[in-house]
Parts: C-alpha cells; sequence; structure tokens
C-alpha cells in the first residue's frame, strides 16, 4: 500500500471557484461569472505522461495538468474551477481513490483563457 499524504506536504493553497449568475444592470441581463467558493490547503504533483504523449505523437501543444491531494471534501467536483499559482484550472477527476475518506485526489488541467 502506498504511504499517505503527510501534512507538511500539503503547502499548496488551492482558490476553488464555482459559476454563478449575476445580474448587470447596465445591460438588464445575467451574466455567467466564476465565483470564489472556498480555499483548500494541497498537494499537487506536475503529471508529466501527457507531455511525454504529445511530444511523442507529433502534437504541437503541450497539456498543462496537474494532480492535486488534499483533505477528504466532498464539495470538490467536476463543476468548480480552482486556481494555482494565479493560474486557472478546469477540475476533470475527483475522487478518494482508496475508498477510506481521508483524502481526496483530483486533477486539473490549465484553461488557456485564463479562466474568463
Amino acid at each position: 500500500m502506498a504511504k499517505r499524504t503527510r501534512t507538511s506536504d500539503m503547502r499548496n493553497k488551492i482558490e476553488f471557484f464555482s459559476q454563478s449568475e449575476t445580474f448587470d444592470y447596465q445591460s438588464g441581463s445575467y451574466v455567467l461569472s466564476w465565483q470564489s467558493q472556498f480555499t483548500s490547503w494541497c498537494r499537487e504533483t506536475t503529471i508529466y505522461r501527457e507531455q511525454l504523449e504529445a511530444a511523442i505523437g507529433g502534437a504541437n501543444v503541450l497539456r498543462d495538468r496537474k494532480e492535486f491531494i488534499t483533505r477528504y471534501n466532498e464539495n470538490i467536483d467536476t463543476t468548480l474551477r480552482c486556481k494555482y499559482k494565479g493560474k486557472m484550472y478546469e477540475v476533470s477527476i475527483v475522487g478518494d481513490t482508496r475508498g477510506d475518506r481521508r483524502e481526496t485526489r483530483f486533477l486539473a488541467e490549465s484553461i488557456l483563457d485564463g479562466g474568463g
């Protein structure tokens, strides 16, 4: 069995955003925007396998993907975006890989337009 993530390894503060509608009084319509919901301390790991496959496959775009591990949190799901080191990432896969409700592991992929 793999070693569990220590609290001292979770040294990256990640801010999570959810999409919500806000009323724009200038135009008189609702506008979708990303609002901050909560923060969490996480451990970050860069995923190099995606970059290797893109280089071997002849693709010209390297995907910026990260893997994060945090304490168990039911609020994290695929409808959220997260901000890490000033860059927005879209949460793609979320789960408790061991099933013991101690850690939540999620993958995040960079958003090219900065997260709107």
